[in-house]
């Protein structure tokens, strides 16, 4: 399995808060770089073989539809440490061009068709990462930034992995991998604010708006507390964001209920 060297990007914040236009994503960087990194070996683990592939192609596709909007929230951060000292990935992970490049290389992987051209297309966003070709002229935006239906998809399957942690034998272990968990289902949010495509009218656009700001919202108070290591804390916040979820799928996913 893959290893990518992860700083320690060091930014500490004394409040986390998500706006619906816009998520501040500086105070969770660490978090966000943590998953970058977990989901790069979660596709080079999808190609390691043809027949990894085959069993894996549409976790790859929603991994890599993942992978774009983590490095649109990376875009969006102007100055992701303090630290001008932090360590290469961190720079890497500052520079805006460098995003970009990485966002049309993780598109790549998603599009691909085949074993070979997937397994081409996630060895090209390694090199990405470690070599960074000439910049793309694409910039960044949250407007339809990845598939959504893969996105979606994605959800429960964070969700869940959040869930598992919720355990006393578990929790104290395993709580700042949650946190990144959480992380990535923040930057869903922020992704789904803007694509409106599930929308029949404007009335079910500005629901849908308001019940991916409500997941980021109570994601965030979730990822602080999964800081703080506070079971009882995050209990509670946990169950606010399923109820967030819930909501959603009242209207969009009611087979789900």
């Amino acid at each position: 399995m893959l290893r990518y060297l992860l700083p320690a990007i060091l930014v500490l914040a004394t409040t986390i808060t998500a706006s619906a236009e816009q998520t501040d994503f500086q105070p969770i960087a660490p978090e966000l770089a943590g998953q970058v990194e977990y989901y790069l070996e979660r596709l080079a683990d999808c190609v390691a073989t043809e027949e990894d592939y085959t069993d894996f192609s549409d976790r790859l596709v929603r991994d890599a539809e993942t992978l774009k909007v983590l490095f649109v929230a990376f875009s969006s951060i102007d100055d992701l440490s303090p630290q001008k000292e932090a360590a290469d990935y961190g720079k890497m992970m500052r520079n805006q061009q460098l995003c970009e490049t990485l966002f049309t290389a993780a598109d790549g992987v998603a599009k691909a068709k085949d074993y070979a051209a997937a397994k081409a297309a996630v060895a090209a966003l390694q090199k990405a990462l470690v070599s960074p070709p000439p910049a793309t002229k694409q910039k960044l935006t949250w407007d339809k930034t990845a598939n959504i239906d893969a996105l979606m998809a994605q959800v429960p399957l964070v969700e869940s992995r959040m869930r598992r942690v919720l355990k006393p034998s578990r929790f104290e272990s395993k709580a700042t991998e949650a946190a990144g968990y959480t992380a990535t289902l923040i930057a869903i949010g922020q992704a789904s604010w803007y694509d409106t495509s599930k929308a029949k009218d404007d009335a079910q656009k500005a629901l849908w708006q308001k019940d991916s700001a409500a997941m980021q919202a109570a994601g965030m108070t979730v990822l602080t507390s999964f800081r703080a290591k506070d079971l009882a804390k995050t209990e509670a916040a946990y169950a606010t964001l399923k109820e967030s979820c819930t909501e959603c799928h009242k209207t969009f996913a009611p087979d789900q209920e």
